[in-house]
Order: structure tokens, then C-alpha cells, then sequence
């Protein structure tokens, strides 16, 4: 396939002395002084093969439990983003400590919301810039009994480990490569870290289309599952087994300004072809597509947007769905988007469901 040429002729820079030395003795083609290393496909199948297509994720209360990658379940998780919203103006503010908590005990009320996603604001107010992420992991975990996943930024997630270990949880982490092709110091850093602490991890880059990546959309899907499955080679060299997926935060751009374009139908197609790329592989695939579009309001625009895109994903075979209370391009989300985006998840699931027929 074209993934496997890619992996094996034009090959991954890793930045990392590290991944090079391992990478070399698993097989790999490892041009030192330019840190390029190449995968032969015998050695990604190989890697591949021992990713577990499923697995589970402990929450605080065992009874929210996920059996992540199981092709009979879609989970959803709330959106995420920089700032709440006010409703009379709709101009974009940070939430105060109230309102966080508040949103977070929503998030584990809402009956078809399974998880809390990173962040899912990024802090609040008052809160000193370095400690806005931890205070963000605190708040999730004092309020909700539901699966966590967190973002994992400046060395936070050394932090929320510990505090997902001291109560009994995993926390599901983030590993960000560099696109074009490019795997940093700090995503080996993380993938060490994940391996040693026994923590599930994703692995989630974002080439957009004509200038991270190729300009076509299936040259922007080869790039990114290449950035993926390079991760992946190494997790597997360092702890075979090791619970790691997938996710597409790939977004075609306005070609006019070069700014990322959301709730278009371009990034339904790339979401949609990436996640049956990863059903093929047997690994468990998120999207995150549908948690926001292009409106600053919650109106018609924004419920369609993001409907959907969450619809497509569903059906495409997405293990995981970022989805409710997300507004404006990662900028603002909102709790009163979260109950009405609730209901819609409630409404696909209910069609994944199907017919019986006895």
C-alpha cells in the first residue's frame, strides 16, 4: 500500500537517540546523522500485530468501564476547547471555577456522554497559566466516575498519572507526532513514560491537506496513519502489547487565508476514509471531527456541523467520538450545547442499534 511505501522508501525522522538505537535493533533502517529511519513492512506488520484490537479503560467506577475498539460500541466524549461562551452576546470568556465544576458534574450526568475528554476548557479563571491543565485533570476526576482522557502538555501529564493512580483509573493519554513525518524528542519522552506506567495511549496528528501534507485527501490519510504507525512500531519495540490507537485531527484549510476550515465536507471525507484505514489495521480509531464547526452561535449551522459529521463518523466505524458542547473551531464550547448534542448522540446510537428482527 502506499502507507507501507511511504514507511519503508521515504521513512520517519525521529528526533531522539533513544527511539533511533531501539528502532535499529528492531530491524529498522536507521540513517544516524540524518535521523531518518526507514520500516521495512515485515516489521510494521510484525509491530501491528501485537497492538491489541481492543482493550479495556478502567474508570473510577467500574460500572463506566469502556471495552474500547469493540466493533459494537461507539463511546462519545464531550468536546473541548479554549473558552466558554456568553449567551447573550456570544462573545468568548474563560469560565470561572464554578462553572467548570459545574460542567464537569454535567458531563457525568448526561447518560450518553461515556467519557470526559481532555481538558475539556483549558483551565479557568484565575488559575496560574502552568497550572491550568492539572487543575483542569483535578476537577475531572473530583467530579466524575466516567473514563478520562487527558492532553498531555509541559510535562502535565506526569502529574495527572498520579492522580489517575491514586484512584484507581487509567487515564487515556496523548501522543502528538509533527507533521510532515516527523516523531520529536517529547513524543519518545511520552511513549517511554505511557510503556513504563502501563497507560493507554493515542497517538493523534493533523497534516493539513496542501501544506503539512499532500494536497489530495488520501495523500493527507497515508501521511498521517505513517506519522501513526511509526509511533506505533516504537510503543510495540518498548512494550509489546502496550494499549495505543488512533486519531484523526487531520482539517482542510481556507485556501484563501490558510486557516483550518471546520464542519466542511472535506474533513468528512478524510475522516471517514481514515477511520476505515484503521478498521482494516484492527485498531481502535477516534474522531474528532464532529466537535466543532465554523458557527460562533449555537444555532442551525453549528447543529448540522457538527450532527452530521458525528453521524458520518459513527458510521464509518469510529471507536470514539469527540462531540458534545463544542461551538467555534476549538474556541468555545458550551454546556447548553452539551445537553442538546446529548440527545443526538443518544439518537445514533439508537441507530447504530439497528433493526430486530426475530
Amino acid at each position: 500500500s502506499g502507507i507501507s511505501r511511504v514507511l519503508e522508501k521515504t521513512g520517519v525522522v525521529f528526533n531522539d537517540d533513544r527511539a533511533l538505537k531501539i528502532l535499529a535493533e528492531g530491524g529498522c533502517q536507521v540513517d544516524n546523522e540524518t535521523q531518518r529511519v526507514r520500516i521495512p513492512e515485515k516489521v510494521v506488520r510484525e509491530c501491528l500485530a501485537k497492538c491489541p484490537s481492543h482493550f479495556p479503560v478502567q474508570a473510577r467506577d467500574p460500572e463506566n468501564n469502556w471495552d474500547l475498539g469493540n466493533p459494537d460500541i461507539t463511546y462519545f466524549v464531550a468536546s473541548c476547547a479554549l473558552n466558554t461562551v456568553d449567551l447573550d452576546t456570544w462573545r468568548p470568556r474563560s469560565p470561572t471555577r464554578k462553572e467548570f465544576y459545574d460542567f464537569m458534574k454535567l458531563l457525568d450526568a448526561l447518560p450518553n456522554t461515556h467519557g470526559l475528554p481532555s481538558f475539556p476548557w483549558y483551565g479557568f479563571a484565575k488559575v496560574p497559566q502552568a497550572m491550568c491543565l492539572v487543575e483542569s485533570a483535578a476537577a475531572k476526576i473530583r467530579m466524575s466516575s466516567k473514563v478520562q482522557l487527558e492532553g498531555s502538555v509541559l510535562g502535565n501529564d506526569i502529574w495527572n498519572i498520579q492522580m489517575a493512580k491514586a484512584t484507581g483509573q487509567d487515564m487515556l493519554q496523548l501522543v502528538n507526532p509533527a507533521a510532515p513525518l516527523t516523531q520529536s524528542e517529547d513524543v519518545v519522552t511520552k511513549i517511554l513514560l505511557y510503556a513504563q506506567e502501563d497507560m493507554p495511549y493515542h497517538f493523534a496528528s493533523g497534516p493539513v491537506p496542501g501544506a503539512t501534507g499532500p494536497a489530495t485527501l488520501a495523500g493527507t490519510i497515508i501521511s498521517c496513519s505513517v506519522e501513526h504507525i511509526s509511533g506505533m512500531v516504537l510503543s510495540q519495540m518498548v512494550k509489546p502489547g502496550s494499549r495505543v490507537w488512533s486519531g484523526n485531527m487531520c482539517l482542510v484549510q481556507n485556501m484563501r487565508t490558510g486557516s483550518p476550515m471546520f464542519g466542511q465536507v472535506g474533513n468528512f471525507l478524510l475522516d471517514v476514509a481514515f477511520l476505515q484505514v484503521w478498521r482494516k489495521y484492527q485498531i481502535p480509531s477516534w474522531s474528532i471531527i464532529p466537535a466543532w464547526g465554523d458557527s460562533k452561535q449555537i444555532d442551525y449551522q453549528s447543529a448540522y456541523e457538527t450532527a452530521m459529521s458525528a453521524t458520518v463518523a459513527s458510521l464509518a466505524g469510529a471507536s470514539m467520538i469527540w462531540f458534545q458542547g463544542g461551538i467555534s473551531q476549538q474556541l468555545s464550547l458550551h454546556p447548553m450545547k452539551a445537553v442538546l448534542d446529548d440527545d443526538v448522540a443518544g439518537m445514533i446510537g439508537r441507530f447504530l442499534q439497528g433493526v430486530e428482527v426475530s
